[in-house]
């Protein structure tokens, strides 16, 4: 049995630290080796880096230069890896990940300890972090978001230890890999110049030095440094919109509970959150807190810009703010932690409430890791991949294919894509401005074949003396639409397709 003096120098040194980052790695592992998921939009990247390794150009569709990618950072790392190492892109965005999330787990530590916070709190920051089946689900799909965390953490980091020039380089690669984080760039500048003018304008200076290439190149070759998908998406889910602003708020706060939930479980998540981030500010108000600062900013500053410019479509977008709120609420749980250690709370009120939420996040990440799996085999492998698939070994070189779920299909059928969103497809756009929609655009473009959920034929065109027939050629309905299963209410209808032919 340890005593309380041997506990207490385990916490105190280095090696919890190393501990929980380990462990938390081997969680990322087993989740990617359970559930086997990769996000369906992970495809539309893979398959541009698949064509810049082929020799066909930053494109989607051969021979049509298209801003298709909101992460050019990644996209070409894994075209080097395609090009020069293996054709196996998801080994190599999952091992990316992996890498990414240890520096991100790594640079949190390391900048809660250069604000001089107690060991408490560097623990609490890191088992606010890891605990989080939120940010494990989106560090292990393979997509972009935990290399944007891990240069958050690093930006972050290397300002606190007054590093301008590492600080401006890393937050010129941040805009490499989303460039929605330009306000996190803002910010930190902001604030680094209330300390010192210099290291602001050298942290600008570095950070538009660094991404400027990105932004010629893109000029030139695309003809806009804008990406195509910011302005297909704002199309396509934003411009008609006009929910209320509250029911937006209302999504943006939801994700910010530490455990996965809905409604009122969610709320009551982001409540505890939010008050172990109080307490941890309030508690430690005489210590040096500028990049707690930052934290709070740009955690009200991306809130009120997401929830005004309705972009609460994918959670996706909320990842950041969740991880500057996980940090928050982990000082907020170290400080507590401290304060009550020699009490008797410390083994009663503090114990039960650490319990508590021990085994909410136990119960809703099990039961979410349960749910990522059924979707990974039902909709993505025996549905979306299949699809793609049999398109490639059936369908002739080049067809046109019109189609929603453009990842998987499109990166292994390898045929020419009109996507109903319009991310690679500028005419649909145009189309959607009109308020044309997706029901006509096959009449309108005349693809060889149309995929669309099962039943859904009013995205088929009626035969006419102008225009061919379209025949069923294949049904995918892994899980049997019209019965009833065990999984996900809304999986069965997600992963039943049909792929009509045009005669």
């Amino acid at each position: 049995m340890k005593t309380n003096n041997e506990r207490g120098a385990f916490i105190q040194s280095d090696l919890a630290p190393f501990f929980l980052i380990t462990f938390s790695l081997l969680l990322n592992l087993g989740w990617m080796y359970y559930t086997n998921y990769t996000e369906e939009d992970a495809f539309i990247t893979f398959r541009i880096s698949q064509q810049i390794a082929s020799g066909n150009g930053f494109v989607y569709n051969i021979g049509e230069p298209m801003y298709g990618s909101t992460t050019p950072l990644l996209t070409l790392l894994l075209a080097l890896w395609i090009k020069f190492i293996s054709a196996d892109v998801v080994f190599a965005a999952r091992l990316i990940n992996i890498i990414a999330t240890a520096v991100m787990l790594f640079f949190s530590w390391q900048a809660v300890k250069a604000l001089n916070r107690s060991s408490f709190e560097q623990i609490g920051v890191l088992l606010a972090l890891l605990t989080s089946s939120k940010l494990i689900y989106m560090n292990t799909q393979g997509m972009e978001i935990p290399l944007a965390l891990a240069l958050l953490a690093v930006s972050w980091y290397f300002w606190l230890k007054d590093r301008p020039n590492l600080a401006g380089l890393m937050c010129g690669l941040l805009l490499w890999t989303r460039i929605d984080l330009a306000f996190w760039v803002l910010i930190l500048i902001v604030l680094a110049s209330f300390s010192r003018l210099k290291d602001a304008f050298r942290i600008a200076f570095i950070s538009a030095v660094t991404y400027v290439p990105w932004v010629v190149f893109a000029f030139f070759y695309f003809g806009s440094p804008i990406p195509f998908t910011v302005t297909a998406k704002w199309v396509a889910y934003n411009l008609f919109n006009e929910s209320p602003y509250l029911g937006q708020l209302s999504v943006v706060l939801q994700y910010l509970s530490p455990f996965r939930a809905d409604g009122n479980l969610s709320l009551w998540g982001t409540a505890i959150a939010f008050l172990l981030a109080v307490w941890g500010i309030w508690a430690n108000r005489s210590m040096p807190k500028k990049g707690l600062v930052l934290l709070m900013i740009f955690i009200g500053f991306e809130a009120a810009r997401l929830t005004l410019t309705r972009t609460t479509y994918f959670s996706r977008y909320f990842v950041p703010i969740l991880w500057a709120a996980m940090v928050l609420a982990g000082v907020g749980f170290g400080s507590l932690w401290a304060r009550l250690k020699d009490t008797r709370l410390d083994k009663k009120f503090f114990f039960l409430f650490a319990i508590i939420l021990f085994m909410l996040q136990l119960q809703t990440g099990l039961h979410f890791a349960k749910l990522t799996r059924e979707r990974q085999i039902y909709r993505h492998e025996r549905s979306l991949k299949a699809m793609g698939i049999w398109l490639k070994n059936n369908a002739a070189p080049n067809s046109m294919v019109q189609l929603e779920p453009l990842g998987y299909v499109g990166y292994y059928s390898e045929q020419w894509m009109l996507d109903e969103v319009g991310l690679v497809t500028p005419a649909v756009v145009e189309l959607k401005r009109q308020r044309i929609q997706a029901e006509n655009y096959a009449s309108i473009f005349k693809p060889d074949y149309v995929i669309v959920h099962c039943g859904d034929t009013l995205r088929i065109p009626p035969a006419s003396d102008v225009d061919p027939n379209y025949s069923l050629a294949i049904k995918f309905d892994p899980l049997h639409f019209t019965e009833t299963t065990s999984v996900e209410p809304a999986l069965p209808w997600l992963s039943c397709y049909e792929i009509w032919e045009r005669q």
